[in-house]
């Protein structure tokens, strides 16, 4: 499912495609997925096609986009762990590894 939210043919349009509200709308619907009360055997779910639109939503100007990156990158680590998330770490910014370091034990050294 997750592969499919961000193929290009489910978008209704092209310009959708690079929409950083349609993005981050698609995003909570992974959060909800992995969210611990979803239900959803999470181990199927292919989250590396998310890590594009994570980090699209990472480096946004709103806020609102911002956290919901954050909020995926951490249901993510909880889910996953650390090793299965460290590719999409690596494409951060210094302000959001340090961010994310508080919780994330494994980012204390690249949060200089």
């Amino acid at each position: 499912m997750s592969s499919f939210l961000f193929k290009q043919a489910s978008f209704l349009s092209k310009s959708a495609v690079r929409s950083l509200s349609h993005i981050s709308q698609r995003l909570r619907v992974i959060e909800g997925l992995l969210s611990q009360d979803s239900g959803i055997d999470v181990s199927k779910l292919s989250i590396e096609d998310v890590f594009p639109s994570v980090v699209m939503c990472i480096n946004a100007n709103a806020i609102e986009h911002r956290k919901i990156g954050q909020s995926v990158t951490m249901e993510m680590y909880r889910n996953f762990g650390f090793k299965r998330i460290e590719g999409l770490l690596e494409q951060f910014n210094q302000p959001t590894i340090k961010l994310l370091a508080k919780d994330i034990k494994e980012l204390a050294p690249y949060a200089q």
